[in-house]
């Protein structure tokens, strides 16, 4: 069957390759070949150059519908082989927002709701992940999304519930001989039946699921049938059998590049070592799940998810509303200046809380990390970029509008989640006054370059750092060094580990500190003096030697930043 399957591909490239007309009938041919393609050979990453071809064709002769299913294969594509759910996040909102926009469109539009819920479902967002399969059950009911639902309520513990829509699911998909669907519900079933004691009849499901799974050699739903196989075996105490899934998924992990995969094997392991009483080895599948678990669930993943919800929301009224193009760009100017003012409230919100602290110490490192941030993101900037926004609306540049008002959004929200942090990652951080410096780069029309060095004996994945202690020193070179040049500037910024300290320094080809306009010598003040209290208070906490140091060149200015070396692990 398999190797029909592939001749089939086969057959539908090559007719492809011979059809010699762009139009609806070849842009339908390539999306069928895509969706046969994933669901045969599930690690072809190749399918995302192909599906984009498929996009740009379908943009040019204006197929909507082509539009839109070539958006849904490239979300496919960055969830479920390239790992990355953000992106495919991004690509599903575009498509909803084609169907949205096209009547006919309808019944792909409420498709959709299925991968959208697929997706808060693999990131554990199950309560998000609810209302898009209830729409879907009510305009176009599938088996797939009874067994979605099922499986939710498994994983919140609401077994009756979970029961009920998986028991749905399998009858549909018998109906249907769906195997691969069968294969999964089989095991999801099997799964919640071990887990209220119902073993015989779980261990008959999942036989028949593992039967279905070799029998059609089941490539897309492999893992998740051994790690369901892992738990059920482990429920009834058959640790060794259990074992034996757990390490089959593991030695599959590479036919699916599921990060979201990854983590659930480890945690099956970590499991069945633990019951086994194999603490050396639990420790190790421990560590591997819980670094897995916190690069994919953190709370910065889902303020992400939040933003794209909200962006998605915004794109879909723009595209409603394009016939009135003047009264919405007023109200999309005054929604940009509201969001802005509800963030910078909410940071205010996170400052003034961090002032609550009991001895007369914790006090000053409060005041101090409140004055760092409300330095870091000071209202002359906010306003400032608010206004380059607000231009770039009125001339109906929309592009870089967006582009501008992304880059802005991103760092808001990166000052807000390192706001309740005392040290972060170095590689965070870096990231962070990237974001800073392009911002900046685009208000002064690109008149100043950057470069950011990290030595190659310090490690920016396991180094910590006080949140932004360059962005004062950033600031000044771009504003009182750069700004006042005739030609363009540079500035470089460097990492490296000098023996146990972290040093980190700030150059500018400015016109230096003598030159500066005296009239900006309170702002450079602050920033310098707060820098020094910081490193003050952290040399308290850690009996260390950090220092400030500010060098005069021939031409610009050297800063020069030692804090003691710490690491995350």
């Amino acid at each position: 069957m398999l190797f029909s399957q592939h001749n089939e591909l086969d057959s539908i490239k090559n007719i492809i390759k011979n059809y010699k007309t762009f139009d609806t009938t070849y842009v339908n041919l390539r999306t069928h070949y895509s969706r046969k393609t994933l669901s045969l050979r599930p690690q072809d990453s190749t399918q995302i150059d192909f599906a984009k071809q498929t996009l740009k064709v379908s943009k040019e002769i204006g197929f909507k519908k082509g539009v839109l299913q070539s958006y849904q294969v490239i979300g496919v594509v960055h969830q479920y082989i390239l790992s990355n759910p953000y992106l495919a996040l991004d690509y599903y909102h575009k498509a909803m927002a084609i169907g949205s926009e096209n009547p006919s469109l309808k019944l792909e539009s409420v498709k959709l709701n299925s991968y959208l819920g697929v997706l808060y479902y693999e990131l554990e967002e199950h309560r998000k992940a609810i209302p898009y399969f209830k729409k879907i059950i009510k305009y176009y009911p599938s088996f797939s999304s009874y067994e979605n639902l099922g499986n939710i309520y498994g994983k919140l513990k609401k077994n009756d519930s979970a029961l009920y829509y998986l028991n749905k699911a399998l009858e549909l998909e018998r109906k249907a001989k769906n195997v691969i669907y069968l294969s999964h519900t089989l095991s999801n079933l099997a799964l919640i039946k071990s887990r209220i004691n119902k073993i015989d009849s779980a261990k008959i499901n999942i036989e028949e699921s593992l039967e279905l799974l070799n029998k059609y050699n089941l490539e897309m739903v492999r893992i998740p049938v051994y790690l369901n196989a892992s738990e059920v075996y482990m429920n009834n105490a058959e640790l060794d059998i259990s074992e034996k899934y757990a390490l089959k998924a593991l030695s599959s992990k590479k036919s699916l590049k599921n990060a979201n995969l990854e983590k659930a094997i480890w945690q099956a392991l970590y499991n069945v070592y633990q019951k086994k009483g194999d603490y050396k080895q639990a420790l190790k599948a421990h560590t591997k799940y819980t670094v897995l678990k916190d690069s994919l669930i953190n709370n910065s993943k889902k303020l992400e998810i939040s933003r794209k919800q909200i962006q998605f929301d915004a794109d879909k009224e723009k595209l409603l509303a394009q016939n009135e193009a003047e009264h919405q760009k007023t109200l999309t100017t005054a929604a940009i200046i509201t969001g802005s003012v509800l963030l910078i409230s909410a940071l205010i919100g996170f400052l003034f809380y961090k002032r609550k602290q009991k001895s007369d110490f914790k006090a000053k490192v409060s005041a101090t990390e409140l004055k760092a941030l409300q330095a870091q993101m000071n209202p002359h900037f906010i306003f400032n970029s608010l206004n380059s926004i607000n231009s770039y609306i009125i001339n109906n540049d929309t592009e870089s509008a967006t582009n501008y008002l992304t880059k802005f959004s991103r760092l808001i929200r990166k000052t807000l989640e390192n706001s309740t942090e005392k040290e972060i990652l170095l590689k965070n951080d870096i990231e962070v006054l990237k974001n800073y410096l392009e911002i900046e780069k685009k208000r002064l029309n690109n008149s100043f370059t950057y470069s950011i060095k990290i030595n190659d004996n310090l490690d920016a994945n396991n180094t910590l750092i006080p949140p932004l202690i360059l962005q004062p020193f950033l600031e000044n070179s771009i504003w009182h060094g750069i700004a006042p040049m005739a030609n363009a500037g540079h500035i470089d910024i460097t990492f490296k580990k000098e023996a146990n300290m972290l040093f980190c320094s700030v150059e500018d080809n400015g016109v230096g500190r003598k030159h500066a306009k005296k009239d900006k010598k309170q702002n450079k003040s602050f920033g310098i003096n707060l820098t020094k209290s910081r490193i003050d208070i952290i040399n308290s906490q850690n009996k260390t030697k950090g220092s400030l140091n500010i060098i005069d060149k021939q031409q610009g200015l050297r800063v020069e930043v030692k804090l003691p070396l710490k690491q995350a692990f």
